[in-house]
């Protein structure tokens, strides 16, 4: 089964430092493929076969989606249907309506910061021993859910709101 998150020709700094993404055009040739090379089945199939041992046609595929990220509804869904595919969505709940931001988005939108705008010394000195893109990166790549915190504080001190970037992605 492949796993996708997003599919986007956006620049989505959110998911830039978490995964690869595929652009549309990508995607398209994605499905083209498994369109020649496998035969699509539903979640339902999927379920059938594993609660009922009902067989499956040869060589199945089923895309899966994590996260239930904006662009899966508004251009992943549209693209399947056109094309004839189910999937399956992996929602997280908190993350509808852009309530919330996962605390490794947080931290792909930090790292983007710092690719473009080197952190300030007092800052990265804060976090860290040494001043530095290198020191402040290795800090938020070593963020755990555990300490999340850490990135808002970062935020906080950057003067970086998660909020307006919530807002702006939205719109």
């Amino acid at each position: 089964m492949p796993v996708y998150h997003v599919v986007s020709d956006r620049k989505l700094d959110h998911v830039r430092y978490l995964y690869h993404y595929k652009k549309i055009d990508q995607f398209e040739k994605d499905l083209a493929f498994f369109q020649k090379r496998f035969h699509p089945i539903t979640p339902e199939q999927l379920w059938e076969h594993v609660s009922q041992g009902i067989k499956l046609p040869e060589r199945p595929i089923l895309l899966t989606f994590d996260d239930g990220i904006r662009e899966q509804y508004t251009t992943i869904a549209p693209m399947l249907k056109e094309k004839g595919f189910s999937a399956m969505f992996f929602v997280t709940t908190g993350f509808i309506d852009n309530r919330r931001l996962f605390y490794r988005m947080k931290a792909s939108l930090l790292l983007s910061h710092f690719a473009s705008t080197p952190p300030m010394e007092a800052l990265a000195d804060e976090w860290s021993r040494d001043a530095g893109y290198q020191a402040a990166a290795a800090v938020i790549r070593e963020t755990t859910y555990g300490n999340r915190h850490r990135l808002d504080d970062m935020a906080a001190a950057l003067g970086i709101s998660f909020e307006e970037y919530l807002l702006s992605w939205a719109s």
